[in-house]
């Protein structure tokens, strides 16, 4: 179904009415912003003087986007749907598309974004032989979602927009996919300076699904665009803490050697001191030594402080406060100082095991899997543990007759059939050896070892 006339010449008047109603130049503006907070281009937080610029970033933003991705997708994703066949085809089809690199960056684009956005190109890429759908992360700042004014989560169009050249010339481009009459449209246009125009034809989806899908990194319940994990509050830390980090770089700088000064020398003459030399002072002038600063600590502790409540806002783990009391910790200590993490950390692989379950059923549709049950998606275990505790506490269990060699491999994570045969293998080659030793010695009366080199026999008295 094409638009009519009437809609491509308000195209541009809706589009802006739209923009304004589902809050784009806001959440645009704000997405430019956690952007470049990340990457470090963040506000000064000093006045440039005499030339010397003593602004400091220390880039704590950053830190606690890319320790939630690690903890959210740094410990082995892995997909079970039901049907073997699809899970041999969905493993290579991940494999194809860098599947580390690729759960790392739908992670890190929600961090800053609050919004993953995925789209899917059917046929889009070669892998061993074989065409497999590719998944391109996108940027989410170029994308809106429009969904039914009373569901946020019914969504009837997909609309990403962008500048591009055509011809050495600015132009912007724009790509929506709309629903209609419960059939998606994929329909592209051009602005070259007088309005969107068609660019390419309109193309029917085959599937009762769009190319693009998106989830919430953290959930909002009044919008259908997710939280990022560097919120408002957070990017106001983040400046205090730069302004602290600054001002005691200046301090130091300015007044961390005494700077020596004299009175009643008179017509302000400047008197030199080396290691050879005598200074000649008239009757009555004084030379004396401003005290240098010795004591930053209040304001370190202040920027510690503050340091501190960025991460207890952003419920990350910091670290550094706990290293010198790393190795005392227990286990039932590592559960209560990742116990805020790891409530975080449930909430994110919730949502985002929605969407890449959604993301799987997509891709077992477009391969003609007849069962596209994309089954579940299991997250690798992010809690550190201490290690030789947990193997005390299962040998313990193992006595009192609790628990199985087979129930402490698994909460060991150690594959218990493939290291019992290898058990196994290692105590049958032993008894073949000692079998081999005695055999020899009985035909020839003589003992060699492996290398057929002679062994020598001690008495036993």
């Amino acid at each position: 179904m094409a638009p009519n006339i009437f809609s491509m010449l308000m195209d541009g008047v809706s589009s802006r009415i739209a923009r304004w109603a589902y809050g784009a130049p806001e959440r645009e503006e704000k997405e430019e912003r956690n952007q470049r907070y990340y990457k470090g281009y963040q506000d000064a937080q000093l006045k440039i003087t005499k030339g010397y610029d003593d602004n400091l970033i220390t880039n704590y933003s950053r830190l606690v986007v890319d320790r939630g991705v690690s903890m959210l997708m740094g410990h082995d994703v892995d997909f079970y749907p039901p049907d073997e066949r699809a899970k041999e085809w969905l493993d290579l089809c991940w494999e194809a598309n860098k599947k580390d690199i690729c759960l790392h960056n739908m992670a890190k684009t929600g961090g800053i974004f609050g919004t993953p956005v995925v789209k899917i190109q059917p046929d889009g890429i070669e892998y061993k032989g074989d065409l497999y759908p590719r998944l391109i992360v996108q940027n989410p700042k170029y994308w809106q979602v429009f969904t039914e004014p009373e569901d946020l989560e019914h969504v009837i169009k997909y609309r990403m927009e962008f500048n591009a050249q055509e011809n050495g010339k600015d132009v912007t481009r724009r790509e929506d996919f709309d629903l209609e009459d419960n059939t998606w449209y994929l329909r592209e246009y051009i602005d070259r300076g007088s309005g969107f125009e068609e660019y390419e034809k309109e193309q029917i989806i085959p599937y009762e699904f769009p190319l693009v899908l998106h989830w919430q990194n953290l959930p909002q319940f009044d919008s259908v665009y997710g939280e990022p994990d560097i919120t408002d509050d957070i990017l106001v830390l983040q400046d205090r803490i730069n302004f602290m980090s600054s001002n005691i770089s200046k301090i130091i700088r300015l007044h961390a050697h005494p700077k020596t000064f004299g009175t009643g020398i008179g017509n302000g003459k400047q008197i030199t001191f080396g290691p050879d030399d005598m200074p000649l002072l008239p009757e009555g002038a004084d030379i004396k030594q401003l005290a240098y600063v010795n004591d930053l600590s209040s304001a370190q502790n202040y920027l510690l402080s503050l340091r501190q409540s960025m991460f207890d806002i952003t419920r990350t783990v910091d670290i550094s406060s706990m290293s010198d009391k790393l190795g005392a910790l227990t286990n039932f200590g590592l559960h209560v100082l990742y116990q805020d993490a790891m409530s975080k950390l449930a909430t994110k692989q919730a949502l985002y095991g929605e969407g890449l379950e959604e993301i799987n059923r997509r891709l077992l549709t477009i391969a003609g899997f007849t069962d596209t049950d994309p089954g579940e998606v299991e997250f690798g275990d992010a809690l550190p543990e201490n290690t030789a505790e947990t193997v005390n506490a299962e040998k313990a269990m193992m006595d009192m007759g609790i628990q199985s060699k087979q129930g402490a491999s698994q909460a060991l994570g150690i594959e218990y059939e493939e290291t019992q045969a290898e058990i196994d293998e290692s105590k049958a080659n032993e008894k073949t050896f000692g079998q081999n030793l005695l055999d020899n010695f009985m035909r020839t009366g003589s003992v060699v070892n492996e290398n057929q080199q002679p062994v020598q026999l001690r008495k036993v008295n």
